[in-house]
């Protein structure tokens, strides 16, 4: 599904019911590095995967952003999409933004 953020297209894919998760990937990749992770945990929890702005199928930020302000579009997705509280799985930067 894609969902506007603060300005900013999301493109986001949930598979699943039951707690929440939200996976983050890193810095050039896309929802795909966790198909295989997001169809395993689906049977048991809601699984949500984005794709940060500026990959994958997300649009672009309005001007480059570093680590603070990914992580406030990530905050504002969470609370667009209800899914707090969550637990979260990252990769490289994604775990720069969810620290």
């Amino acid at each position: 599904m894609k969902i506007d953020v603060n300005g900013v297209t999301a493109h986001v894919v949930q598979k699943g019911s039951g707690p929440d998760v939200l996976l983050l990937h890193g810095w050039g990749c896309s929802t795909a590095l966790f198909a295989a992770v997001q169809d395993a945990l689906c049977d048991v929890m809601r699984v949500t995967a984005i794709d940060f702005p500026g990959h994958g199928e997300s649009g672009r930020p309005p001007e480059p952003w570093g680590v603070p302000e990914y992580a406030d579009w990530t905050l504002a997705l969470i609370d667009r999409l209800e899914i707090a509280p969550c637990a979260l799985v990252a990769h490289s930067f994604g775990a720069r933004v969810a620290l």
